[in-house]
């Protein structure tokens, strides 16, 4: 959890790195059980949840936009 800063609004922000399902626990509600348990745990914060995808992982931008999250921010690497 760290201090972020977007606009004028200062945010708390809960930062989830890597999330890797293995394909044999697909379509299981696995990775959807894991995250309804995080936001369970914290809805009581004001937090922002971030995490990173990759924008060929079509799936799992399709996931997490099903679950609540938006696109706000790129990142770059070289």
């Amino acid at each position: 959890v760290s201090q972020s800063r977007y606009g004028k609004v200062k945010y708390s922000t809960l930062s989830i790195d890597f999330v890797y399902t293995f394909s044999k626990y697909r379509n299981k509600q696995v990775s959807t059980r894991l995250f309804n348990t995080i936001f369970d745990q914290y809805s009581r914060y004001d937090y922002l949840y971030m995490l990173g995808v990759s924008e060929e992982n079509k799936k799992a931008i399709k996931f997490y936009e099903k679950l609540g999250f938006q696109t706000f921010s790129r990142f770059m690497g070289m």
